[in-house]
């Protein structure tokens, strides 16, 4: 083999080499690649579903609209801690009633469906609509069912196409063991959030720590640290001035039965954004001023927990 022949095939052997080697960098950079993409994106499990919802009725109101026509509304909470809201209004006629649910639709920016309203029977009773308010928000109404049947008007409104649908079929089933009007208390857990401390406008200090119920409710405890018991005292009264109604008042005894301060619970107006009114336990202890303030039944407890 000349000296020529001996160069062609040395420099065809590391062609091939080169070859062979950016194969199989391209390989395992491409397998790498692959994982990194299931990883961000697994796949779904066959027959996995999402977590059913369930839904707790925490409120009810009634009254009547401009033009007097009587309405009723409920307030549910669902089991993943976000309010929807039904509301039916009693009109006098189903004439007055479909144009409400045209009234509705044409301010709407998105209808996504529309169609008859079916009884139980599959009969016609009216016309359903549903759409779209506003940009989707987890605190805020974004989607709306609405229908006629006779001179009754309804509505369901909640943060998204999945709540507002699931409670419909919710309420549509006889006997649904997917809603329900009380919470458990016995197994009723309160989870510590938030603390806070600072100074009241008297430039008292104070400390405030916030409670996530495991039904989806909050709960506020304050403890301000006066000069004297009379101080405390003053803050006790000018809470209960407050008050839209005064339920208990007097002692406030601790476990030996001794007389520490003053004790009371009284019902404020429910704070903003807040569907029901509230329960303030307040109670003095020496020259500190205790509160709890939350939903009634939720507060008593809390305090039977861990202040008695």
């Amino acid at each position: 083999m000349t000296m020529l022949q001996r160069r062609r095939l040395i420099y065809v052997i590391l062609a091939f080499c080169a070859v062979v080697l950016v194969g199989l960098v391209l390989l395992i950079d491409g397998r790498s690649g692959s994982r990194k993409d299931s990883s961000q994106n697994p796949p779904s499990l066959p027959g996995t579903t999402p977590q059913e919802l369930r839904f707790r009725r925490i409120a009810i109101f009634d009254g009547k609209t401009k033009e007097g026509a009587r309405f009723a509304t409920f307030v549910y909470k669902s089991s993943d801690c976000l309010s929807i809201v039904t509301t039916t209004t009693f009109f006098e006629s189903s004439s007055r009633a479909s144009k409400e649910v045209r009234r509705e639709t044409e301010k709407a920016p998105v209808v996504v469906e529309r169609g008859p309203k079916l009884d139980e029977k599959g009969q016609r009773v009216g016309e359903r609509v549903v759409m779209e308010l506003r940009a989707n928000d987890q605190n805020k109404e974004s989607v709306q069912i609405i229908w006629n049947s006779g001179s009754d008007f309804s509505s369901i409104a909640g943060p998204s196409m999945r709540h507002v649908v699931e409670l419909e079929k919710s309420l549509q089933a006889i006997n649904s063991d997917r809603i329900s009007e009380q919470s458990d208390i016995q197994s009723l857990t309160f989870n510590p959030g938030r603390t806070s401390t600072g100074h009241t406008e008297a430039g008292v200090s104070y400390f405030e720590q916030q409670f996530d119920t495991s039904d989806c409710e909050k709960i506020v405890t304050r403890t301000i640290h006066f000069g004297s018991p009379d101080q405390a005292e003053e803050e006790l009264k000018k809470e209960l001035s407050r008050a839209t109604n005064v339920v208990e008042q007097g002692p406030k005894v601790n476990a030996s039965g001794e007389r520490v301060g003053e004790r009371a619970v009284a019902m404020l107006f429910a704070a903003r954004d807040e569907p029901i009114d509230q329960t303030i336990v307040a109670w003095t202890e020496g020259a500190d001023f205790h509160s709890i303030i939350g939903p009634n039944e939720k507060v008593l407890e809390f305090e039977k927990r861990n202040h008695k």
